[in-house]
């Protein structure tokens, strides 16, 4: 039998002096972890196309995917600075290739051809389009259309009345299911015009099913079918959203808009406009890099995750501030006993709850320890819920800075409640079958938490959730930045004050100032971050605020030590303007109040710039095709944005369903 071995192995010093440091590590293993999935990919197919059965095994990291075809390409050109145009994997001009008379001859600056160009590489990686193709090529060769089964069935939620106790194991109970506590997830699968552009279903079984487009940045849906594509509120409530479609199905006609069970439909995003190579979309990323998943949820609702820190914020696109919930991947278990989080911000109230729970079955906008099989400890009154909406007792209330913790013993069925590592609650309690599953629960405006484990956060590698919402980060050596390009203000109450987080994390030894302009917008607007720690910025911008950015200044302040708001303004007085960075975030201000649906424009109805339909004038937004059993339904247009799907059960049935995620761009080289 014959061998191939391949193994990746990158030199790092054991001194982290001068440029090398903690992150460089982080850096070096992810590129040496691509590269090395770029290798076996070619070996892959090479192994296919020559009909040679082959036995795959190794030692592959459970927290890295593999990227092979490396990260979400951007070509743009950046006026101002130096392009790279000699791509990183093939070592020819980005643009004309081989055909380049100035080709493999380097220009003033590096990794610049001498042709100037102004087709340069991937602003991230710097490959040109031609191998980008190619990577795609054998991506999709390897793994043709990754097919996902899901049954998107409604789960019952048995409410339970239980009696004042300190214990779980009260039989005399009464039961009784109610309708509003059903389970509908978003399965938060991607879909834009760049890379995952295409996606489709088939319908298994069972009864109706809604497909729906919610906007990742404001929370705003679209429901596509059935019915004519129509924008939805951004009311994140499930029945609200499955009434709404219910209505447009009633209202849909045309047998075309109607689907039945064996039916698929395809979905199918592109970029007409040249939105994204021109920079007029939002989605353009440079600077901007993917955070590696290190915390995973099985369930994460009204809740937004920065991975490079740990911070855990309620993010809720809804006014009636919901319920938020954070359930881990998997339950507790020998090796699974505690998990652990710090106080950062206590929000409004200080509703802020860590205990167990069932898993994928506890209801939505429920508190942890207020339904079944749960138990929880509270910070804002210290109450020990125990499967109650009361608290069944009362120890020491928690607020700022202060550590919770449950330790889970699966064995000796103990559970354990601490504040600052001290006991307050021991509880004695029976295993539901499926197991106990960590969750943390927010439930006001402004409520911002630290979770200071990865492990309880870390999923099986059989059984990978989908990436938990999280913050898009824009990193910069000194500073990285949360979200990357814009903040959403989602209107809170019946206020007319919008809100929305920003987070600024220093990933370096040395202490970072900074100053917030307008001033107004938060209640620091000056500071600093001590190293290797984040800052939390809660934004609130009233009806006299006009400004419609924020500005982010800072500086690198090498003495760390306390500095008053005076001290640090006259360091940035003091400071060169080399030494001073800028970062702006645009302010995305959204009415979450429920308003009239509106039906997408069709995109053959746009107005033309030959009068012959041929040529649409430009739109701010993208093409949205919508096929049924491979015939195109009707074309739209869609707004600009980042978008994830969810198919609604519109019955409380069971239906089953495949997915057909995409693979790659369907009309690659003319999206760029």
């Amino acid at each position: 039998n014959s061998v191939i071995t391949i193994e990746s192995k990158c030199y790092l010093p054991d001194m982290k002096v001068g440029p090398v440091d903690e992150l460089t590590e982080t850096y070096v293993r992810e590129y040496t972890w691509n590269i090395f999935c770029l290798y076996t990919d070619l070996l892959e197919k090479v192994l296919k196309q020559k009909n040679i059965i082959y036995l795959q095994t190794g030692e592959a990291p459970t927290d890295l995917a593999n990227l092979s075809v490396g990260c979400k390409h951007t070509w743009k050109h950046i006026p101002g600075k130096a392009n790279q145009s000699i791509c990183t994997m093939c070592n020819k001009c980005c643009d004309q290739g081989r055909k380049c008379k100035y080709n493999r001859i380097m220009g003033n600056n590096l990794r610049e051809c001498l042709c100037k160009t102004s087709s340069p590489g991937c602003v991230d990686c710097g490959i040109c389009i031609e191998c980008a193709a190619d990577l795609w090529s054998i991506r999709s060769y390897l793994r043709p259309m990754p097919i996902t089964e899901k049954n998107s069935k409604v789960v019952k939620i048995e409410k339970v009345e239980v009696k004042p106790s300190d214990t779980t194991e009260d039989k005399n109970v009464q039961k009784k299911v109610t309708p509003e506590e059903t389970n509908n997830v978003f399965l938060q699968i991607p879909l834009d015009p760049v890379t995952f552009n295409e996606l489709e279903y088939q319908h298994i079984s069972g009864g109706n099913l809604g497909v729906v487009l919610k906007e990742i940045d404001d929370g705003s849906c679209v429901s596509i079918f059935p019915g004519k594509a129509t924008t939805l509120s951004t009311d994140t409530d499930e029945q609200k959203i499955s009434d709404r479609i219910k209505v447009l199905m009633k209202q849909a006609t045309d047998s075309k808009y109607k689907s039945t069970v064996g039916e698929s439909l395809k979905l199918r995003i592109t970029d007409p406009f040249k939105l994204i190579t021109t920079g007029e979309d939002k989605l353009e990323i440079s600077g901007i890099q993917e955070s590696r998943v290190v915390y995973h949820a099985s369930i994460c609702r009204e809740m937004s995750v920065s991975h490079e820190s740990g911070l855990l914020c309620y993010n809720s696109a809804s006014h009636s501030v919901p319920v938020a919930q954070f359930i881990g991947p998997k339950p507790f278990s020998e090796n699974l006993k505690k998990i652990s989080l710090k106080i950062i911000d206590c929000g409004d109230k200080t509703n802020i709850g860590i205990g167990i729970c069932p898993g994928k079955a506890y209801p939505v906008n429920r508190m942890p320890g207020w339904n079944r099989w749960s138990i929880a400890y509270h910070a804002d009154d210290g109450g020990i819920f125990i499967e109650a909406g009361a608290a069944n007792s009362h120890v020491v209330k928690c607020t700022k800075g202060d550590v919770m913790s449950v330790f889970c013993d699966v064995v000796s069925k103990q559970l354990v409640f601490y504040k600052n590592d001290q006991e307050v609650k021991q509880i004695k309690i029976n295993i539901p079958r499926g197991g106990y599953w960590p969750m943390i629960g927010m439930h006001s405006v402004g409520e911002c938490v630290k979770l200071l484990e990865k492990d309880p956060w870390t999923p099986d590698p059989d059984d990978i959730p989908p990436k938990p919402a999280s913050f898009k980060t824009y990193k910069y050596g000194n500073l990285w930045i949360s979200p990357a390009r814009n903040v959403s203000l989602t209107k809170k109450g019946y206020t007319a004050n919008q809100c929305g987080w920003m987070l600024l994390h220093n990933p370096t030894k040395v202490l970072i100032g900074y100053k917030i302009t307008p001033e107004s917008l938060v209640k620091r607007p000056v500071g600093s971050i001590s190293p290797n720690d984040a800052n939390t910025l809660f934004l609130t911008k009233t009806s006299i605020i006009k400004e419609d950015a924020v500005t982010i200044q800072w500086i690198a302040i090498e003495q760390v030590k306390e500095y008053s708001t005076d001290q640090i303004l006259q360091l940035f007085d003091a400071a060169s303007s080399s030494s001073t960075y800028t970062h702006r975030l645009g302010l995305l201000i959204k009415d979450t109040a429920l308003g009239d649906v509106e039906t997408l424009p069709k995109f053959q109805d746009l107005g033309s710039t030959s009068g012959d339909g041929a040529s649409p004038v430009k739109q701010d937004g993208y093409k949205l095709e919508v096929f049924k059993n491979c015939i195109l339904v009707d074309s739209y247009l869609l707004k600009r944005g980042r978008y994830i799907l969810d198919l609604v059960d519109l019955d409380n049935t069971k239906p089953d369903y495949i997915i057909k995620r995409p693979k790659c761009p369907v009309s690659f080289n003319s999206n760029f």
